[in-house]
């Protein structure tokens, strides 16, 4: 019957269907025929897996993203960026993914990432000498960073579902992320030295201590939310709205670009992104529950345990799976479905749930620019007004450099463990 589930969902994939109808006609298929429970545990299952209070944090942070966005923070911040990073070889394609970075800890959504850089960088690249496909790809990848760092989305869904403490998510994600932020950057200044774009003159000291006092307020948005954490001084949950709080103040007091009707424009859009994203929360939830019922985590688990497997086999196995996953399904229904079955696992081949939580990202960063599925090649194609095929081909170079970082990430459980470990 799980054969079947699965055919089910991967057809209606292809045909087209919403992912949370997909993934809920599958599962309801499944429950209904494939076991002995009444039609109406659907129902209680697709409540129950949205009952949770920190769910509460994704619509505020998401919110707080398009706030900053639309208040014009976001052009004061890659304005900032520009005046350290232009000169340089692939300056702008830097600036696009620093400013990258800084909206993953303001937004936590990499599709989020992706459109708001996106509509501030591109133009901006083209202008200063750079190919639109180059411009796209750049955002693309950059993009990705958003569900890595904090506040990360998936990782908020990780600890709820697994019980981990996401505050140590949020530090197991900082070295990865700064190692991807890298490696992209890399990327883009090699490309750039082979004859892509143009290098523009230095600023003065002057020009970028000014950009710095229009950029700060957004500058300490991560700072004021992620220190509040650390310190202990608000939970996961107090950050969120503290987050949406601060963005809508210095957007009314010191920026003063938004106004009331598109305020209420970003609620209602607020509203249909999470409405979204609980859909295909609830409807995998349904699948899991169907999956746990039928006792494969245990299944798997005896599986494992049984035949020892080498560590490297077991993360080569997951690893695969994880991708495999992340070319059809977006990342809030990969973790609901994969959580459950691999987290109990875990115990038995010595892997740290901190590790296992960030090559699962790191994995799902991939399938996001994954041709030709990639959601953000999507969001870029429809920004740049490039083909995605066109998007999927000068992306190359990045997806490599992911598949790096993931290698890397892998090998090497230290750089996901050693802040978390330390700070505890």
């Amino acid at each position: 019957m799980i054969v079947l589930g699965i055919a089910i969902l991967l057809l209606l994939i292809l045909l087209g269907a919403p992912l949370f109808l997909a993934l809920g006609i599958a599962a309801i298929i499944l429950l209904v025929f494939g076991s002995t429970y009444a039609p109406d545990v659907i129902a209680s299952v697709f409540q129950s897996s949205i009952d949770n209070s920190l769910f509460i944090t994704i619509p505020l942070f998401i919110l707080t993203g398009k706030v900053m966005t639309a208040s014009g923070a976001a052009r004061f911040l890659t304005s900032f960026f520009e005046s350290l990073f232009c000169h340089l070889p692939g300056g702008m394609a830097i600036v696009a993914i620093v400013t990258s970075v800084f909206f993953a800890g303001m937004t936590g959504s990499s599709i989020a990432d992706t459109a708001a850089v996106g509509t501030i960088m591109i133009p901006s690249m083209v202008q200063s000498g750079y190919s639109r496909r180059f411009a796209a790809s750049v955002v693309a990848a950059g993009g990705c960073l958003g569900i890595l760092f904090p506040p990360s989305i998936p990782l908020i869904l990780f600890g709820a579902i697994s019980q981990v403490s996401i505050p140590r998510l949020f530090l197991a994600s900082l070295i990865p992320g700064i190692i991807v932020a890298v490696l992209l950057a890399g990327v883009a200044i090699l490309i750039a030295m082979r004859g892509e774009g143009v290098r523009l003159p230095a600023r003065s000291w002057g020009e970028r201590y000014q950009s710095f006092w229009k950029a700060l307020p957004a500058l300490l948005l991560p700072v004021v939310v992620l220190g509040g954490i650390y310190l202990g001084l608000v939970t996961i949950t107090e950050a969120a709205t503290l987050a949406a709080a601060y963005a809508i103040v210095i957007a009314a007091t010191v920026y003063r670009e938004l106004a009331i009707p598109a305020f209420y424009r970003l609620l209602v859009e607020t509203a249909h992104v999470t409405s979204m994203i609980m859909f295909i929360v609830a409807a995998s939830a349904v699948l899991g529950f169907y999956l746990i019922q039928s006792q494969a985590p245990q299944h798997l688990t005896e599986a494992v345990v049984g035949t020892r497997p080498p560590l490297i086999v077991f993360l080569l196995a997951t690893n695969v799976a994880l991708l495999i996953l992340g070319f059809v399904l977006e990342p809030p229904a990969i973790i609901y479905l994969t959580v459950p079955l691999f987290v109990p696992l875990l115990g038995a081949v010595g892997v740290n749930p901190l590790h296992f939580a960030i090559i699962m990202i790191l994995a799902m960063q991939i399938g996001l620019i994954h041709p030709p599925i990639g959601l953000n090649l999507f969001v870029v194609s429809g920004i740049s007004k490039v083909p995605v095929e066109a998007v999927s081909v000068a992306v190359l170079p990045f997806l490599l450099a992911l598949f790096i970082a993931l290698t890397v990430i892998n090998v090497i459980p230290w750089l996901s463990l050693a802040i978390p470990s330390h700070l505890h």
